[in-house]
């Protein structure tokens, strides 16, 4: 499903108007919607929590995620078979240093 996504994504990018920055300032703004929510789900504000909504700016933060990679990837040179092999080998990293973490 997520390739599905990510084929979208690379559709709509060619219609796209805005530049890479803006893309960079349109997640920005997804990311701080997404922050409001999570404080939302915490008690830590005057707002109530909405599950439907917090999942609705997940959805944001990753579509703009999605498409700045996929610009990025065009831009660079590379494909989404280097991003992901990359996200493997990353992935390996992480594993072994949570694994390798000691409580103090």
């Amino acid at each position: 499903m997520l390739n599905k996504i990510w084929d979208e994504v690379e559709f709509v990018n060619i219609l796209e108007t805005r530049s890479i920055e803006g893309k960079f300032l349109k997640l920005t703004e997804e990311l701080g919607e997404l922050a409001a929510e999570v404080i939302a789900m915490q008690g830590q504000t005057y707002k109530d929590f909405n599950r439907e909504k917090l999942v609705e700016e997940m959805a944001d933060t990753l579509l703009m995620v999605y498409s700045i990679f996929s610009e990025l990837l065009k831009m660079s040179g590379s494909t989404k078979l280097d991003l992901f092999t990359s996200c493997e080998s990353k992935m390996i990293k992480w594993k072994e240093k949570i694994k390798d973490y000691k409580v103090k």
